[in-house]
């Protein structure tokens, strides 16, 4: 047998031309290459037959290959890799020609012609990049570095009209003396009513509801006026229910915007509905006299948000507002006048008040910090300071019977009862509820017990007939979460009847004002076609068979006649 000599290079046995060629070899490595999974001719290169064999014939011609049994098995193994790619060959022209078939080609062609290109925006590199220049403010220099001495300089008030009112946490108004202004003159404001074009009929209607007001709380008399508010006629709940029921509903705009605060005027004579503004204006709304300005009247009185407003029972004439601009004021409807009842200091805006006395001379009032101040409307001055909460002292009611005790209502989530003699400890705390107490009001015949709201979506009522004893007989599930842009809901009790109680409601899709017993059983909601806003708050006149309900436009809605 021949010698053979082998190189082997990266891997891969090869001999050289000088060499024998050995058929077992090169059988042997076609079999392993088989075995691998890896074939010595690609179908994709499409290397025809022919070439192949005259590439094994050169091959087997240099070598001198004798022709033996071996050489059959070659032609069979080639046999066999021809087959595998002839079928492979079969396979491709039938997908190209299912490809041509569905023209998908053309398919994505026409779909890319419908997209639309997409425009990157170059990214503008660090270096790019402007820099916005920042403009230096002079530097603030006190009055010792510009040699003055302090309190040279004198800065002139703020101008009250130019105020801002939309916005709550502008600076208060300075402190004002009572000295410099005793007494103010109102002005009649008309432009709230969209339907006055002539301002002379609207001053000449003015005029005429001035001189009706004078002459009615000219004759009117004090006695007669205590009277009037307190007089208590014995009606049952069902019986208020039906006669309610066939009451029509009116509306009027009386405020520009969202109503903070609703009263109506105890007297018997005339039909009076006052309403205070986020804006700080007082609307007044005479239903009994509807004239060319629709018996509306406004005055801007506040320059932020009026938070509570009463009619002093002993003189009706007189309607007290307060705000959370620090000040108390007096407005009188005789005289068209307001004074200043109070004026706080600048850090101590004003949620609510009460008056002590049946005579309406000394006033309870609750503050922005949870101070509650004592002041005389007839000193205009302060008589004490109390810290009763750790918060807004968001409601005050006195005590009908005695008067000594006031009930308070806060954002701390409690209610107190201080005794006015000694306001140094709360008499009695509630604290049931496990958010913010809106309101809490005694029964305004009795005083035997506490109606409160608090927006923990719940409606109590306390007894309070022993003030120390005082707890919780009765409770509801209300939805009480009016949100930001409405004013929160306060429960009322009905002035001559302390088995009604009328608050407002968020149900929908129909608006309605509810009323439930005295054991908060659930018994009529008011409802009419024109009313398609929710009342926040309700009050009730006094004599007259009248409800009222005002929502976040300004707009007044009263069921009766």
């Amino acid at each position: 047998m021949e010698t053979r000599h082998c190189k082997r290079l990266n891997g891969k046995q090869t001999c050289s031309k000088t060499e024998a060629f050995d058929e077992k070899t090169l059988k042997r490595n076609i079999r392993k290459t088989k075995h691998n999974g890896k074939e010595m001719i690609s179908a994709s290169e499409n290397i025809s037959l022919q070439d192949y064999k005259v590439n094994v014939k050169k091959d087997v011609s240099n070598e001198d290959l004798s022709t033996s049994d071996d050489s059959v098995d070659t032609d069979e193994d080639e046999e066999s890799h021809l087959q595998v790619i002839k079928r492979r060959q079969k396979i491709q022209q039938k997908r190209q020609e299912l490809l041509q078939r569905l023209d998908l080609h053309q398919a994505v062609a026409n779909f890319k012609a419908t997209l639309k290109p997409v425009r990157v925006a170059p990214t503008a590199s660090k270096s790019a990049k402007k820099r916005h220049c920042v403009k230096a403010f002079p530097a603030r220099k006190s009055l010792r570095l510009q040699n003055k001495q302090p309190g040279s300089e004198k800065y002139a008030l703020r101008n009250v009209s130019s105020v801002n009112t939309d916005e709550y946490e502008l600076n208060f108004q300075q402190p004002i003396s009572y000295d410099e202004h005793p007494m103010v003159a109102i002005g009649f404001d008309p432009d709230h009513n969209e339907n006055a074009s002539d301002e002379e009929v609207c001053f000449d209607d003015y005029n005429k509801f001035k001189c009706r007001l004078s002459k009615g709380f000219a004759n009117e008399t004090k006695k007669t006026s205590v009277a009037a508010a307190t007089t208590s006629v014995s009606i049952t709940a069902n019986t208020y229910i039906e006669s309610i029921k066939k009451l029509p509903c009116t509306w009027e705009k009386v405020v520009d915007n969202r109503i903070f605060s609703l009263t109506f005027n105890p007297r018997n004579d005339m039909l009076i509905l006052a309403a205070g503004s986020k804006s700080g204006k007082v609307g007044i709304w005479d239903l009994n006299n509807a004239d060319a300005n629709d018996g509306l009247y406004s005055w801007s009185v506040h320059t932020r948000p009026v938070s509570n407003l009463l009619f002093a029972t002993a003189s009706p004439h007189l309607l007290y507002s307060c705000s959370f601009d620090g000040v108390l004021r007096s407005l009188d409807l005789q005289h068209q006048t307001f004074q200043k009842a109070l004026m706080s200091s600048s850090s101590m805006s004003l949620s609510s008040f009460d008056f002590q006395d049946i005579g309406c001379d000394v006033i309870i009032v609750g503050c922005y910090r949870g101070e509650v101040v004592i002041c005389d409307r007839r000193l205009q001055s302060k008589i004490d300071t109390h810290q009763a909460h750790d918060r807004v002292v968001k409601c005050i009611s006195v005590h009908p019977r005695h008067r000594n005790y006031f009930a308070t209502s806060s954002n701390d989530c409690k209610v107190k009862i201080f005794d006015f003699r000694k306001l140094a400890r709360e008499v009695k705390c509630l604290n049931e509820a496990q958010k913010t107490v809106d309101s809490a009001y005694f029964s305004p015949l009795s005083g035997d017990k506490l109606l409160t709201t608090s927006l923990d979506d719940k409606i109590r009522i306390y007894d309070s007939s022993n003030i120390m004893d005082t707890h919780m007989v009765a409770s509801v599930n209300h939805n009480n979460y009016t949100g930001r842009w409405l004013s929160n809901f306060r429960a009322i009790w009905h002035p001559r009847q302390e088995d009604i109680v009328v608050v407002g409601s968020m149900n929908r899709p129909v608006r309605q004002i509810d009323i439930f017993n005295g054991k908060l059983k659930y018994m009529h909601s008011l409802q009419d076609e024109n009313l398609h806003s929710i009342c926040s708050l309700t009050c009730v006149h006094p004599t007259y068979d009248v409800l009222a309900g005002g929502n976040s436009s300004g707009k007044v809605y009263t069921f009766g006649s």
